[in-house]
């Protein structure tokens, strides 16, 4: 039930911060901080594999890259997989676009 739960609450963020509006504004930055713990994993998978980059750049990248996601409205329809996981992928979809 919590993850049934959960994933309504951030598909209901996710499309709210699709929009335009000042709460478009608030609900992608509450998304960032729902997802925090998993932008500290990105962040630690990232500093092993990437070489040069210090955990803080890393970790701005990682943030900066999941409000844009959260804000452009991509994840607000995925109905295949868990919302949490879907926008977890934030990093990747962004390198990509």
């Amino acid at each position: 039930m919590a993850d049934a739960l959960t994933d309504a609450v951030l598909r209901a963020l996710l499309k709210r911060a699709a929009g335009r509006d000042r709460s478009a504004v608030l609900a992608g930055r509450v998304i960032v901080q729902a997802m925090l713990p998993a932008v500290f994993r990105i962040t630690r998978g990232q500093v092993r594999t990437t070489g040069g980059r210090t955990r803080d750049a890393v970790g701005h990248v990682t943030v900066a890259a999941l409000y844009e996601v959260a804000r452009a409205g991509h994840m607000a329809s995925a109905s295949d997989r868990s919302v949490g996981s879907a926008t977890c992928g934030a990093p990747r979809w962004m390198s990509t676009h």
